[in-house]
């Protein structure tokens, strides 16, 4: 999967770009009082090898192989305070979020959830998914998101999704 470098740091994806100007918006207008990118990635299983024996002329010798790599996950965001735009309100007051696409070609909702279940039973998180055109939505649609890149006009898809302050009744 192509990396995505964006005002200094680097996504998996646009969508993850467009989450991270709907954190920013959130923040700026008190909705949630904090956000990151997720740093820490979690090992759900790890590497698995086979070791046998096998008998030389002179000696026994004894040989590990190369089984399974490990698994590793690492969540995309963690919020503070505000979860009401989250389904579940497990975690307290801190989440973690992994973004996923409205589409994938790559079955990617099902290895998440395989995921999602170790993160759960290995570390006791549950990791949120969020799917930024379904949140956009149901709240708002970022500024920086609600236009074409090539002409500047609202995009079709948003064109009667409120901004934040339309959201929030602000002027």
């Amino acid at each position: 999967m192509a990396k995505i470098e964006y005002d200094g740091m680097t996504f998996d994806s646009e969508e993850e770009i467009w989450f991270w100007h709907w954190l920013t918006e959130a923040w700026k207008h008190g909705l949630i009082e904090g956000f990151r990118r997720c740093q820490r990635s979690y090992t759900l299983s790890t590497k698995q090898t086979y070791t046998y024996t096998e008998q030389l002329k002179t000696k026994v010798k004894t040989t590990e192989k190369h089984l399974l790599h490990p698994h590793v996950f690492t969540p995309d965001f963690r919020t503070f305070g505000g979860s009401w735009f989250l389904d579940k309100k497990l975690g307290g007051d801190e989440h973690v979020i992994d973004v996923k696409g409205t589409y994938s070609k790559f079955h990617d909702q099902k290895s998440f959830s395989i995921n999602q279940k170790f993160m759960y039973e290995k570390y006791g998180i549950y990791v949120h998914v969020v799917k930024p055109v379904e949140l956009f939505k149901k709240t708002f649609v970022p500024e920086l998101v609600r236009y074409t890149k090539k002409t500047g006009k609202v995009q079709k898809r948003y064109i009667n999704t409120p901004t934040i302050k339309e959201y929030l009744g602000v002027k």
